[in-house]
């Protein structure tokens, strides 16, 4: 049997081949474009976009505070040094107190000898009111005794000038008698040691006031004391909060003089921190309070660690130039409060630091794809939003 032999196509077959081709190819262009259309329009509508500004600078503490000197003195002991974290209540430094010991020393001594001048004076004025009283009383027997033995001559010489007078004799006054003479001068001297003995006992009230001097002067004495002891007290200076030192080289102050109200050190607070980072003048009309912070930490790279968060919290009043790398340009400078300054890895907690440095991107709109498509075509068209104008 003979084999059929292949026929050769013809030109008008071979052309329809190529156009079926053609047109198989150009269907799957459209076909994949559609769907690329739809994918994107699906992704569009569904994702979400971040429009954010970039900006550096470093970590440093919400509130800061200056331990200030409540003495005067010279600073003996440094017992700190920078960047070290202190507790409340921790002693910072110890400042000479040799002068004010030396006083309370003189201090001491005079209240010791006010205290001794009063009770020598009091001991002696009990006495001196007893020795009186009792001499007062004395007298006031004897005159009461003298009293009654003047009334008793006095009832004799009557009676006896009475059987004078019987007798017909010459008589004269009782007062000119000699025993009644006797008695009334032992009466008045009886009576002018009582006068004496109660101006002396009046005497002894005034100087009962002198106790009562001492006392004031002993009393102030005291309030000194108090006082030299508190700025005694006041030459070790504790930290009032809890933080980190932040004055650098503080160990080289050691001897130098302080007045009452120096600033010493500076404290920062570790409860809160935030990072300052500068904007460029393009760009600071976009920020605003409040808005969502990313933070960039180098001291923890984020693939390792995380990715900080934050919010704005501070805006610039004035320019400000910013770090001497960026002189070229005008910065402004923009707080962001950080919201977990810390880093968990395992059951370790590190916290960042003053001074990290760190970059952050602030986020000024969120918008899905297809809001930021059509943004981009009314701005092709000139019709963009004046009010919120999308930056990139």
């Amino acid at each position: 049997m003979a084999l059929a032999t292949k026929q050769p196509e013809s030109d008008h077959e071979i052309k329809l081949r190529g156009f079926e081709f053609i047109r198989f190819f150009i269907l799957s262009i459209i076909a994949s474009s559609v769907l690329l259309l739809a994918g994107v329009v699906i992704l569009g509508w569904d994702v979400e976009m971040e429009i954010s500004v970039e900006a550096s600078g470093h970590v440093e503490p919400v509130e800061k505070k200056f331990v200030k000197s409540e003495t005067v003195g010279t600073i003996e002991k440094v017992l700190i040094h920078t960047g070290q974290e202190v507790a409340k209540g921790d002693t910072l430094f110890v400042l000479g107190a040799s002068e004010w010991r030396k006083e309370a020393a003189k201090i001491e001594k005079e209240i010791a000898i006010n205290q001794r001048q009063r009770e020598e004076l009091r001991e002696t004025l009990f006495f001196d009111r007893q020795r009186i009283e009792s001499s007062l009383d004395q007298a006031r027997l004897e005159h009461e005794a003298g009293g009654l033995r003047l009334e008793q001559i006095l009832q004799e010489q009557q009676l006896y000038q009475k059987y004078l007078k019987e007798r017909k004799e010459r008589t004269r006054p009782l007062e000119t008698l000699l025993p009644v003479q006797l008695q009334e001068n032992n009466l008045n001297r009886v009576q002018q040691r009582m006068t004496y003995l109660k101006i002396e006992r009046d005497a002894l009230t005034v100087r009962e006031k002198e106790i009562q001097t001492l006392k004031l002067v002993g009393d102030k004495l005291l309030q000194e004391r108090d006082w030299i002891q508190e700025q005694i007290r006041k030459t070790v200076i504790i930290s009032p909060i809890a933080g980190i030192v932040l004055t650098s080289d503080i160990e080289t102050i050691e001897g130098d003089r302080v007045s009452v109200g120096s600033p010493v050190l500076e404290l920062a607070q570790l409860n809160e921190w935030q990072a300052r980072v500068f904007v460029q003048e393009v760009d600071i009309s976009k920020i605003e309070m409040g808005q969502d912070v990313k933070l960039y930490i180098h001291a923890f790279p984020h693939m390792s660690y995380k990715i900080f968060s934050g919010r704005v919290s501070e805006l610039p009043s004035r320019n400000q130039v910013g770090p001497p790398n960026t002189t070229a340009l005008t910065l402004y400078p923009v707080k962001i409060l950080i919201d977990e300054p810390f880093v968990r890895s395992g059951d370790q907690v590190y916290p960042v630091a003053y001074g990290m440095g760190l970059d952050a991107k602030i986020i000024i709109e969120r918008s899905f794809l297809w809001q930021i498509a059509w943004k981009k075509i009314k701005e092709a068209f000139g019709i963009a939003d004046k009010k919120n104008p999308l930056v990139f």
